[in-house]
């Protein structure tokens, strides 16, 4: 039987985290359309299904924002997930700034193992919410977090113009501690 642990990510992991593959495939995305008092988001069927490859940010210059990192580990050494954070002090928020989990091993624990660590993070760090980002199109993952007890909290129709995901949503979703 394979197992695994959640360890912390360590300066040799960049290459492993790298490799992890961040794909989805989804037959659902939430459309967000414009009404007379904001938007409205609703579950779509999109046909046919789809998969997109989630692009990695350059984690190297991203490292000094970081306020926590977490790798996941096969007892074979493999890294398959990673989860980062950023504080925000003033508005003691803290932010999941990257969350993935390798396709094979979606659904089996982990995702909700690297949260619950970023829950306790941000208790110790006197956080009153946990906030991440996703895409309208990222149905999956939005889908995940809610049973984590994440909430649609806003979102943002131009954060993605100009880069390859032009034409999506960002989605913002936070749950209260």
């Amino acid at each position: 039987m394979t197992t695994w642990v959640v360890r912390p990510f360590a300066e040799g992991d960049f290459e492993a985290v790298e490799r992890i593959d961040t794909s989805f495939s989804t037959d659902t995305i939430l459309a967000v359309e414009r009404t007379a008092n904001g938007y409205e988001v609703s579950a779509l069927p999109v046909e046919p299904a789809f998969t997109k490859k989630l692009p990695l940010d350059d984690m190297k210059a991203a490292r000094s924002s970081w306020a926590t990192a977490d790798v996941a580990v096969l007892d074979e050494g493999m890294v398959f997930a990673f989860a980062a954070t950023r504080y925000h002090a003033w508005n003691r928020r803290l932010e999941i700034a990257d969350l993935y989990v390798s396709a094979q091993h979606r659904r089996k624990g982990v995702g909700r193992t690297l949260v619950d660590r970023v829950f306790v993070t941000a208790e110790q760090l006197g956080a009153e919410s946990v906030w991440l980002e996703t895409s309208n199109v990222n149905y999956p993952a939005f889908l995940a977090y809610e049973p984590l007890g994440f909430a649609l909290c806003g979102l943002d129709t131009s954060l993605y113009t100009g880069t390859d995901a032009a034409g999506e949503v960002a989605l913002f979703m936070t749950r209260w501690l």
